[in-house]
């Protein structure tokens, strides 16, 4: 867009136009909100708020002007939304056109397809590949199949600036789009397929769910080439929708996205908010650390962000260390903490014993009215843990399950009994 904006004054409203793309993002993350139980509450617009304040929302706008990241990500949480509320042909339109959109996209297909009902996954994939064809058969006759090419591969094979683990490696050719690409897409089939086989129907769960997709598009940032900050948006979108559907910001991801917008300055031209801003946030997480320490508990991130800051960013009278660290030393601390942050949650959800696949049929219509009962100081002492996130009473348990499983379960207990 440089070569010819110049003259034609079109840099402006073209950036103008890309601002639409919020919109599409604010839609997804209202969407899976209210698909996982967190909608028209509190949670709604703080997350929004919180979206809105950090730069991740306007990192892909702000140098490298990427809206088609945002444009992608809002589809894909729309998608995930729809797969949570059992709609698969829905969930696969809507992520078919956001793989149009930006090919990462693909990272959330392809676990969603392993965790779908097997039932659901032809129509799921058939949903992807009409929205597909909707958009690139027309672009590849018209271009002479020429855009075919931008469409299958991306940016997968150009020249870049490199510096991650990746690029040190020197790979080049197909080499270089199997590692970047199609590795990625390896590891998160891979871990959906875990998911699955350790819990069951509950990886449809919210929680579960949303931190296995985040997961795996961390994996992007593991076998990139290139790393730029407006790559962090995905993982950060997530990140933050993941703590809301859990109900509570956890200080880590605090940290971890202090320190993304630190070592990827999303605003170099404003110098004293670069200049000055390590210096305050050391001085406000020293005071959070002593805090801590009166009160008998030391958080040790936020000790280990402070020796990343100090040695990356602060200034002392005898020199500073070597700035800018290498990017692969960056992609090496944020993306191993990103990963850890998003897969936590995944690792530390317990199975439901009874496998709850039907169950969350039926629990998907009812869960704030579930939920609020579950609240309420009244609720019965005969409670048991189902679904790791909301308790039921043994009464309300019997008319959630399906006749069907009720009968399996009450044969196996006779059986049980006779022997």
């Amino acid at each position: 867009m440089t070569h010819w904006s110049a003259e034609s004054k079109a840099v402006n409203p073209t950036v103008r136009l890309g601002y639409l793309s919020w919109f599409a993002l604010m839609a997804g993350v209202v969407a899976l909100l209210r698909a996982s139980g967190r909608g028209r509450c509190g949670w709604e617009p703080a997350t929004l708020i919180l979206l809105a304040a950090t730069p991740f929302a306007a990192m892909p706008l702000l140098d490298d002007f990427h809206p088609q990241d945002l444009m992608a990500m809002g589809l894909a949480l729309g998608g995930v939304a729809c797969a949570r509320r059992g709609r698969w042909v829905w969930a696969g339109l809507l992520l078919g056109l956001a793989v149009t959109a930006q090919q990462y996209a693909l990272l959330v297909f392809a676990p969603l397809f392993i965790v779908a009902p097997p039932s659901r996954r032809i129509r799921f994939a058939s949903g992807a590949l009409v929205a597909g064809a909707f958009v690139v058969l027309p672009l590849t006759v018209i271009t002479s199949g020429h855009a075919l090419r931008a469409i299958v591969l991306g940016s997968g094979n150009t020249p870049s600036l490199g510096g991650t683990v990746v690029w040190e490696l020197h790979l080049k050719g197909v080499p270089l789009v199997a590692t970047s690409r199609i590795l990625p897409i390896v590891f998160a089939t891979a871990l959906a397929y875990w998911a699955m086989r350790r819990l069951g129907r509950s990886v449809l769960e919210p929680v579960p769910l949303i931190s296995l997709i985040a997961t795996s598009l961390s994996f992007r940032l593991v076998f990139e080439q290139n790393l730029f900050g407006y790559y962090f948006m995905a993982l950060a979108v997530l990140l933050i929708v993941l703590d809301a559907v859990n109900g509570r910001i956890r200080g880590q991801l605090v940290a971890w996205l202090s320190l993304v917008v630190l070592a990827f300055d999303p605003v170099p031209r404003i110098h004293l908010l670069s200049e000055y801003s390590p210096s305050v946030l050391m001085v406000i997480v020293c005071f959070s650390i002593l805090w801590g320490i009166q009160h008998g508990r030391v958080h040790w991130y936020l000790v280990a962000w402070v020796g990343v800051v100090a040695v990356a960013f602060a200034s002392y009278p005898i020199g500073n260390f070597r700035y800018p660290l290498p990017t692969w030393l960056w992609q090496v601390v944020l993306v191993g903490t990103g990963v850890t942050l998003a897969v936590k949650p995944l690792l530390s959800w317990k199975p439901d014993v009874l496998d709850q696949s039907p169950m969350n049929l039926a629990l998907g219509a009812s869960n704030s009215s579930l939920r609020s009962r579950d609240d309420s100081p009244s609720a019965e002492p005969d409670e048991i843990r189902t679904t790791g996130w909301i308790s039921l009473p043994t009464h309300d348990l019997l008319h959630a399950l399906p006749s069907k499983l009720l009968r399996r379960k009450s044969h196996e207990m006779s059986v049980n009994s006779d022997h």
